[in-house]
């Protein structure tokens, strides 16, 4: 899975596996989305998300927010882009919003190559799917 290098996705763990050990796997465009600043390890991203497909989420909620690093050695990066659908692993609840970083990520999945087509079917069936996305 060489096109999410900032990641634990390895062949040596199943699509299933990864997804068991993630709190939520979902994805769903950016609504809107604010850095919140502190330390270099405290700032982040935090963004609101409507839902266009659920792998694994306990609430039937349609919009949900994220927090994502800035710093890149916590596998963040730039803000996540208004209007652009992500795929989003996370791993814990931290305010309300779901944590990404570290080997729970979220990949922009705008422009739909071969790489990002077949990470989609590696994830396998939806359990629920809004809208007209992914």
């Amino acid at each position: 899975m060489d096109a999410f290098a900032c990641s634990c996705f390895s062949d040596a763990k199943t699509m299933p596996e990864v997804i068991d050990s993630q709190v939520a796997v979902f994805s769903g465009v950016i609504l809107q989305t604010e850095l919140l600043e502190g330390e270099w390890n405290e700032a982040y991203y935090k963004s609101r998300v409507r839902l266009t497909a659920v792998w694994k989420l306990e609430s039937d909620e349609k919009v949900v927010a994220i927090r994502s690093a800035t710093e890149l050695n916590s596998c963040g990066g730039p803000p996540p882009k208004v209007g652009d659908e992500y795929i989003v692993f996370s791993h814990a609840i931290l305010d309300g919003a779901h944590s990404t970083g570290g080997c729970s990520q979220f990949f922009n999945i705008e422009n739909k190559n071969e790489a990002v087509l077949e990470f989609i079917q590696k994830l396998g069936s939806p359990k629920r799917v809004y809208g007209n996305q992914i």
